[in-house]
């Protein structure tokens, strides 16, 4: 990626992934952050799909972000809320 990137100018992007619903919390993480680490070191963006339904990320009922998601992504996690 990095090859093609000085090639041409162009950054990739690493789009649609995401971990099933089924899937635990913790093992859910754990998948977006090995994705996020493996992208992100050639500077590939990465784009969470289905983040409120299928590969839930975000709780629209509840308004917050699933825990441990944003961090599993280099992002601020959020206290959680009661």
């Amino acid at each position: 990626m990095r090859a093609y990137s000085l090639r041409t100018g162009k950054i990739p992007l690493m789009g649609e992934t995401g971990a099933y619903e089924s899937i635990p919390g913790p093992q859910r993480a754990a998948y977006y952050r090995a994705v996020f680490q493996a992208f992100r070191p050639a500077g590939v963006p990465i784009c969470v799909w289905a983040y409120v339904n299928t590969f839930p990320f975000y709780d629209a009922k509840q308004g917050q972000w699933k825990p441990g998601m944003l961090g599993a992504i280099g992002l601020h996690e959020p206290a959680a809320r009661h």
